[in-house]
């Protein structure tokens, strides 16, 4: 169940950004690339330990 509820959650990523791109709007790389680092975005929301 969690491989199914972390690969449809990506899927999601995925169309936010394709719908970005369609609209015409620039997502910078950084951006774009940064959704899928998941220990940053972890420790930048003030988390200490990952979930299990």
């Amino acid at each position: 169940m969690f491989a199914y509820m972390f690969s449809h959650e990506a899927h999601h990523r995925g169309q936010i950004l394709m719908l970005a791109h369609k609209l015409g709007y620039r997502v910078p790389v950084e951006t774009a690339a940064g959704i899928w680092q998941w220990d940053k975005l972890w420790k930048e929301h003030g988390f200490t330990t990952r979930p299990r």
